[in-house]
């Protein structure tokens, strides 16, 4: 669905396009900027010379965007054509420069984990074994969910989580790859394949020594191409930046299950089938941790399958959903338990929130001080929700807006003097563009009505079927 069935000025009145007058007449200034924050060394530049398997298709040949292509058609007597124009490779500086801001994002990220109760529980349960009963009829695999633990009192949460990633860094390689084929090299055109880990035991150069168990994270190149345009605008850069940092730790999560499966027996199945989080019906980890950082799933305006565009705009969907079902080949649990799980809800985010992750300080002191919700997306003003349709009967969705109660933020304390400020500048800033976007949306929208949605969640509306 083009917009996902929002029009151009919803996306605008929200200011979530990045070319938008209002966006960019309106650029703030956040602090400092990411530059001189360390890229974790999981992600040095080392770890991203990886040999590729030869059936990986690393990028396209040609002067189009595919994996080959022929002089003539059909293809009797083609000659395939090889030319200057291949992608870059990884060891161009300009490629790694482009890449170097989405690392740092990630890395700072890593720099708080322990602020997710997510990661915790992960790494530190409490873990229990799905009952027979929810699984099919003779599925002999042992499969596990993990719980968070709201009164967790462990003074080295950071330390512990610390040495589990400095040891992932061990056996962790990177490499960027070709989007439009499937895991096993194919070419493939309806289905783009954003990120992959696999298994592939052996170093990184092949001079290296061989290392056992070794995990391959492959990233598709066309993340990267965006943020080698020149002319971009700093919104650009700022929601590109942040599709690659969000895929980078997607698949990183899934790194996290390989690395578990080596360090302990009783998790040796997960190497087939990894942990349910909770009461999510699916076991996909990539997915569940980028939702519990940063408050959805991200979804680009401009389709992947264009080569060199940027996103244009973001726009977050929960997870997990009826939708997702095809995401594993793991049984899916009863969902009854799982909120909205036959809703999807469509929110866009305004550029801003993207511009602020860019913000030493917002990591520093802002996630630091109020916690896993402080890098939710937001705010949220207008929505879709697409319920499960029925067979047979007409597709329909509901248009919501999110009504924005008064802020209950407490004062962040005598901490610092300096980081105080710097908390409460976040807060009114964000204060401010939901000012900014509520007037704008007014006329935009029709007037709100009852009732809530059926889960109850707090604020949203309904306004109109479509």
């Amino acid at each position: 669905m083009l917009l996902k069935g929002f029009t151009a000025a919803e996306l605008e009145s929200v200011l979530a396009l990045a070319d938008s007058y209002e966006t960019t007449s309106r650029r703030i200034n956040y602090g400092n900027n990411l530059d001189n924050v360390p890229i974790h060394p999981m992600w040095d530049r080392e770890n991203w010379q990886y040999d590729l398997p030869r059936h990986i298709a690393r990028y396209p040949f040609g002067d189009g965007n595919e994996y080959w292509e022929a002089s003539d058609s059909p293809c009797t007597n083609a000659d395939v054509i090889l030319t200057s124009q291949i992608r870059p490779r990884m060891t161009l500086s300009s490629v790694w420069r482009a890449m170097e801001p989405a690392l740092k994002l990630a890395s700072s990220v890593i720099a708080n984990i322990h602020t997710w109760e997510w990661f915790n529980s992960l790494l530190k349960g409490p873990w229990e074994r799905v009952p027979r009963k929810d699984l099919p009829p003779n599925y002999t695999l042992n499969v596990m969910r993990f719980f968070s633990k709201e009164d967790r009192k462990d003074g080295e949460l950071k330390s512990d989580a610390r040495e589990f990633f400095q040891r992932l860094s061990k056996y962790t390689y990177f490499a960027l790859s070709g989007g439009k084929c499937t895991s096993k090299g194919m070419p493939q055109v309806s289905i783009f394949l954003c990120g992959h880990t696999a298994w592939y035991p052996r170093r990184a150069m092949p001079s290296g020594p061989v290392v056992p168990n070794a995990t391959l994270v492959t990233i598709a190149y066309d993340l990267v191409e965006p943020l080698l345009n020149p002319t971009a605008l700093p919104e650009d850069r700022a929601l590109d930046t942040f599709r690659l940092a969000e895929d980078i730790l997607h698949e990183t999560a899934h790194a996290m299950c390989h690395h578990m499966t080596r360090r302990s027996i009783d998790a040796h199945d997960w190497a087939w089938v990894e942990p349910y989080f909770e009461n999510e019906p699916i076991p996909e980890l990539g997915f569940s941790a980028t939702n519990q950082v940063f408050g959805g799933i991200a979804t680009p305006v401009v389709t992947l399958d264009i080569s060199g565009a940027s996103s244009g705009g973001l726009i977050f969907h929960n997870w997990p959903t009826y939708r997702h079902e095809h995401y594993t080949k793991a049984p899916v649990l009863p969902p009854s338990k799982q909120k909205d799980w036959e809703n999807i809800i469509y929110y866009p985010n305004p550029v801003s929130y993207f511009m602020s992750l860019q913000s030493r300080e917002f990591w520093d002191v802002y996630v630091r001080k109020y916690g896993s919700e402080a890098a939710h997306a937001g705010p949220k003003i207008i929505g879709i929700c697409k319920p499960k349709p029925n067979p047979g009967g007409p597709k329909t969705h509901t248009r919501l807006r999110h009504t924005i109660p008064a802020s209950d933020r407490k004062d962040p304390g005598h901490f610092s003097r300096t980081k105080t400020k710097i908390a409460h500048s976040f807060d009114v800033e964000k204060r401010r563009i939901v000012a900014i976007i509520s007037e704008a949306a007014k006329g935009v929208k029709p007037e709100v009505m009852e009732p809530v949605l059926a889960s109850g969640e707090y604020g949203w509306s309904k306004i109109h079927k479509s």
